[in-house]
């Protein structure tokens, strides 16, 4: 089966919430293909310009990956974190693949491989 990726996507310049529905929408349209390729991103310059703050990347990283995935899994999707909340919601469509999208990680540091281990990422 070929799968479907969108090239590595700069997690921050989109909500979690919009983000984890067009995933799901492609999964749903490519009947269970797709594959999501995120990254935190480098260009301080492109940070500015999209009004987003370059500080604590990586813990806002942590927090983005895990509210997709319950976007994707929960019915009721109620996430509550220091740079995330999401108020109980019901939020579709959800993807076909169970029990989520496989989540491919880009990145250069060390962190990147520590996040890809915490979160059971793909490497990307």
């Amino acid at each position: 089966m070929i799968s479907l990726g969108t090239a590595v996507i700069d997690m921050f310049f989109d909500s979690s919430i919009m983000l984890a529905k067009r995933y799901a929408t492609l999964d749903i349209l490519s009947q269970g293909r797709v594959i999501s390729g995120l990254d935190l991103g480098w260009s301080i310059d492109e940070y500015q310009a999209s009004n987003v703050p370059f500080q604590n990347r990586a813990e806002r990283a942590d927090e983005f990956i895990q509210a997709m995935r319950k976007i994707w899994t929960d019915d009721v999707v109620e996430f509550k974190e220091k740079y995330y909340k999401i108020p109980a919601s019901i939020i579709g469509p959800k993807p076909i693949q169970k029990p989520h999208i496989p989540v491919y990680l880009g990145g250069f540091s060390s962190n990147t491989f520590s996040r890809i281990v915490k979160y059971d990422l793909m490497v990307g």
